[in-house]
Parts: structure tokens; C-alpha cells; sequence
């Protein structure tokens, strides 16, 4: 992760965010991906890069991932906002 926290550092944008929360998520680090996910799609409002839909899809996933491992009823629902999102 030190090696992508240096990509993120060197190219603040949604795609590096979204690669970056993409790896942290494969490596089980779901808080870090999740971070990842909303600090993309703050960088990009407007959806410039055309990386949101992607975005929500991680977010949303990554809430999922929490569900199944704390249980908590607040991933569910967040999840499924963010699928909403993602459809739009």
C-alpha cells in the first residue's frame, strides 16, 4: 500500500482514487477503499473524468464487504445509495 499511497500523493484525481480504492479493497483494507471511493468523487463534482458511476460502484460494494464483516445495518443502506447513484 506505501508503493499506491505515493501514486495517489503524485496524481490527486478520481482515477488514481478509484485504482487506489480499488487495491486497498482487494487487500481487505475495506475503511481505506472506502475513503478512497468519497475523497474521488469530492475531487470531481461535476464528473469531468467521467469516473463517478465507477466510484459509487466501490463505494457501494465496499459497504457491502463492511456489512458482511461487522453486521451493521448503516452498510446496507449506504450501499444502497450508492447503487442508486451509480444507476444514474
Amino acid at each position: 500500500m506505501r508503493k499506491w499511497d505515493e501514486v495517489r500523493a503524485a496524481r490527486d484525481s478520481p482515477f488514481a482514487a478509484l485504482r487506489y480504492g480499488s487495491v486497498a479493497k482487494e487487500l481487505g483494507f475495506l475503511e481505506v477503499a472506502l475513503k478512497a471511493a468519497l475523497e474521488g468523487l469530492a475531487l470531481d463534482p461535476t464528473n469531468h473524468e467521467d469516473k463517478n458511476k465507477w466510484l459509487y460502484c466501490l463505494a457501494g460494494t465496499t459497504e457491502l464487504d463492511l456489512n458482511d464483516r461487522n453486521g451493521r445495518q448503516e452498510h446496507i443502506e449506504h450501499a444502497r445509495n450508492y447503487s442508486r447513484k451509480h444507476s444514474e
